[in-house]
C-alpha cells in the first residue's frame, strides 16, 4: 500500500484506443487507487472508447487525446502531435505514468513529458523509455497483463474482479427510450454482431437463426445497438428474422455508448462476436456467448462472468506455433489451443446450445 506521500502524487495512465481494451483496464484502475488512495489519477484516452470510463470512481479526469487518423497522417504529423501532447502533459507535472498499451509511442510520450517514474511493458521497444517494464507472459489474459504492470512496480494487487457502473442519466434516458417498445415475455438478449475486421465477423443470417431458435425456447426481447457502420448488418439480421418475428429492436440511432452500456447491464444474456461490447457485458456480470475469431481467447475471453466461447475445433497455427508445440514449449494448462480461429467454423447449433445453457444455469 502506498504511504501518506500518495497525497502528493499525480499519476497518469495511458490507455487510448479500443473499447474492449479500455474496459479491461478497470481492475487495474481500482488497484491503482487502492495503492494511492489520495493521489490524482488521470487517464489519457481517445474519444468514444474512453467514454466507457466516464462513471469510473477511481479516475479523477479523463484526458481525451484526439490523434490524427492513421490513414491520413504522415510520420512528421504524428511526431508533431506526440510532441505537442507531451508538452501539454509536462505542464500537468505528473509524478508517475503507467502505460497500458504495447507500442513504443506510449513510453516515448511519457518520457518526452518528463514524467520521472514510468512503468509499462517490455515489448516493441517501449522498455527503452521506462523506469520499470513488465514482461508480457504469453497466453495470459489482458487483465492479468495490466495487473502485472502494478506487480512489476511492487504494488499490491487484489483478485482482479470485474465491475462497472451505469450512469444514472443514461439509465433514465434508456428507460424512457424503451418504455414504449413492444416486448415479449422472457429474457432480454443483447446481440453484438459487428467487429472491426472480417476475421471476427459471423454471417447475419446465422445471427437471425440464433435469435429465432432462442426465442422459440425462451421467448424474450432482442436488442441491437452499435455505430453507424453496423447498420447494414443490423438491417440484414432484422430482414432475415422476418415480419412478424421475434421482438427485435435496433436502438443504434438513439443511443450513445453510455445508453448502450445501460441497455447491456439490463440484459439477461449477450450473444456476439469478439467485440468491445462483449467486454462491457462481462464487466456488468452479464452472461456472454462469444463467437471467437482470430484472437486468442486465452487472452480475450470475457473476464470473470458466466460465459461460453465458441471457436474452431482446430485453429490454424503459424509455423512458429507449430515448432513451439513440437518442442514442448507451449503451456499445457491452456483452456483453448493456440492458433487462429475462423468464426465461420462455428455453427448456429453451437451458439444456440451455449445461449440456452447460459439462460438456464444449473441449480
Amino acid at each position: 500500500m502506498a504511504t501518506s506521500a500518495s497525497s502528493q502524487q499525480r499519476i497518469l495512465v495511458i490507455r487510448n484506443r479500443f473499447i474492449g481494451d479500455t474496459v479491461l483496464a478497470i481492475p487495474f484502475l481500482r488497484n491503482l487507487r487502492q495503492n494511492f488512495p489520495s493521489a490524482i489519477i488521470d487517464v489519457l484516452v481517445e474519444p468514444v472508447s474512453g467514454d466507457v470510463l466516464a462513471s469510473c470512481p477511481y479516475v479523477d479526469e479523463l484526458i481525451r487525446w484526439s490523434r490524427p487518423r492513421t490513414q491520413r497522417r504522415s510520420l512528421g504529423s504524428s511526431l508533431q502531435n506526440l510532441r505537442d501532447t507531451a508538452r501539454w502533459l509536462a505542464g500537468r507535472r505528473y509524478d508517475r505514468c503507467y502505460i497500458l498499451k504495447r507500442a513504443a509511442a506510449g513510453g516515448l510520450l511519457a518520457w518526452a513529458a518528463g514524467i520521472p517514474h514510468r512503468v509499462g511493458f517490455a515489448c516493441q521497444g517501449q522498455q527503452l523509455f521506462l523506469s520499470r517494464a513488465a514482461r508480457l507472459e504469453p497466453f495470459r489474459h489482458e487483465v492479468e497483463h495490466f495487473l502485472n504492470v502494478l506487480r512489476c512496480d511492487g504494488l499490491h494487487v487484489d483478485d482482479g474482479h470485474n465491475e462497472n457502473w451505469v450512469d444514472p442519466k443514461a439509465a433514465a434516458r434508456f428507460e424512457q427510450l424503451t418504455a414504449a417498445l413492444p416486448r415479449s415475455s422472457g429474457p432480454w438478449v443483447f446481440i453484438a454482431p459487428c467487429a472491426g475486421g472480417q476475421q471476427r465477423r459471423w454471417p447475419a443470417e446465422r445471427f437471425a437463426d440464433v435469435i429465432q431458435q432462442v426465442h422459440a425456447k425462451h421467448g424474450g426481447t432482442f436488442f441491437l445497438c452499435g455505430g453507424p457502420g453496423d447498420r447494414p448488418t443490423h438491417e440484414a439480421i432484422q430482414s432475415a428474422c422476418g415480419n412478424p418475428g421475434p421482438a427485435l429492436h435496433d436502438l443504434s440511432a438513439a443511443c450513445f455508448l453510455a445508453e448502450t452500456a445501460a441497455l447491456i447491464a439490463r440484459c439477461d444474456l449477450c450473444i456476439g462476436v469478439d467485440t468491445g461490447l462483449m467486454h462491457i457485458a462481462a464487466s456488468f456480470g452479464r452472461p456472454c456467448a462469444v463467437i471467437a475469431g482470430a484472437a486468442d481467447p486465452n487472452q480475450w475471453h470475457p473476464w470473470q462472468t458466466s460465459y461460453e466461447v465458441l471457436r474452431s475445433a482446430r485453429p490454424r497455427r503459424s509455423a512458429r506455433q507449430r515448432i513451439t508445440a513440437a518442442f514442448g514449449l507451449e503451456p499445457r494448462d491452456l483452456r483453448w489451443p493456440v492458433g487462429r480461429g475462423n468464426p465461420l467454423d462455428v455453427t448456429v447449433e453451437q451458439v444456440v446450445d451455449a445461449s440456452l445453457r447460459l439462460l438456464t444455469p444449473p441449480p
